[in-house]
């Protein structure tokens, strides 16, 4: 405290203002960096878990609407131009299907928790042998569809290419239980940091507040109190009481420390000429005249013409007094001589 208050009031105001943008960097730094981190954590789940719950989703309605399709194209193979449609919806179930287990592979390894569910990787590994072996039993299906033989088509589906399509959909739902886990906990996981963050934001803002007020009331406090002072004395100084610099208690280094010790020698020094002229004046009003030059207080600068005109007086009373000593003495001697005259006659 005693360094801060010894420092300039430039050097104040740039190191409590310097103080004060710190903070707020401070703050909006942290802020950012807790939103980065936020957008982070979101964003795997999002990216990992919100995605692989649709992409279980998909796998599930495309192989339920797949066994519709599959049916129908059996049930049309004798009128072949309802199938190009049917095709189409089959292709599309396909690639979406497809595009699931790709997201499946691609994403759930990613996932920092993936080792608290050692059965799913293993079972999306299934989920695609599954899916590759359906390919080749759905060909198998659709050629013989194209034969227009639907008993046969039939049979061929219900016992190879229908079984395949519900283990998929038996393996896709319990897939879709330990990623609905997975995703709650991220979920959770998400509202529990992002609540941390809101705490430590909200901590660092107020501990920013705080520094930046206590910081504002400090240099406000170590000028305004010295400058009240210097007030309370200019004040007393207009009203001619000179005694009361010791009352001028501020010290520092700074320039109001230095204004403050300037005005209380100033005020000393009045006191000390005010009663070295009241000495004087006392001694000449008692008759004494014989103070001599180096017994009067020097007097510096422009005050110098006091102690000049002082000894000037004292030499003028005593040049007078003298002059009025001889002419006394004179007119003594002159009367002794007109009485002995007197008598004489």
């Amino acid at each position: 405290m005693k360094f801060f208050k010894n420092l300039r009031v430039r050097a104040k105001l740039i190191l409590s203002h310097s103080l004060i943008v710190f903070m707020t960097l401070l703050v909006a730094g942290v802020g950012v960096y807790c939103l980065i981190l936020s957008a982070n954590r979101m964003d795997r789940m999002q990216n990992i878990s919100v995605a692989c719950t649709q992409a279980v989703g998909d796998i599930m309605y495309s192989t339920a609407d797949l066994q519709r399709v599959i049916s129908e194209m059996i049930s049309s193979a004798k009128k072949p131009e309802f199938l190009p449609p049917l095709e189409e919806i089959m292709h599309e179930d396909i690639a979406r299907m497809a595009a699931a287990a790709e997201t499946l592979y691609v994403s759930l390894p990613n996932h920092p928790d993936i080792h608290l569910y050692p059965d799913m990787i293993p079972k999306v590994e299934a989920i695609g042998a599954l899916i590759a072996t359906s390919g080749e039993q759905r060909q198998v299906v659709l050629d013989i569809v194209a034969t227009g033989n639907t008993n046969q088509a039939y049979t061929t589906y219900q016992q190879t290419y229908y079984l395949t399509l519900v283990n998929i959909q038996s393996a896709a739902a319990e897939m879709r239980s330990m990623v609905e886990t997975l995703t709650t906990a991220d979920y959770i996981d998400c509202v529990g940091f992002n609540g941390v963050l809101g705490v430590l934001l909200v901590g660092i803002s107020v501990l920013a507040l705080s520094t930046g007020i206590i910081s504002a009331i400090t240099v406000a406090r170590n000028i305004r109190n010295p400058i009240q002072q210097l007030v309370d004395a200019s004040a007393q100084m207009q009203q001619g009481n000179l005694a009361v610099a010791d009352d001028l208690t501020y010290e520092s280094k700074d320039e109001i420390g230095v204004l403050a010790t300037s005005m209380r020698e100033t005020m000393r020094t009045l006191n000390d000429y005010v009663g070295e002229i009241g000495r004087t004046l006392r001694t000449i009003a008692g008759g004494d005249l014989t103070v001599a030059d180096h017994e009067i207080t020097d007097f510096r600068g422009d005050f110098a013409v006091i102690k000049q005109s002082l000894c000037y007086i004292l030499e003028n009373l005593n040049s007078t007094m003298s002059d009025i000593h001889n002419a006394a003495e004179q007119v003594n001697s002159g009367a002794d001589q007109v009485a002995s005259g007197a008598q004489e006659l």
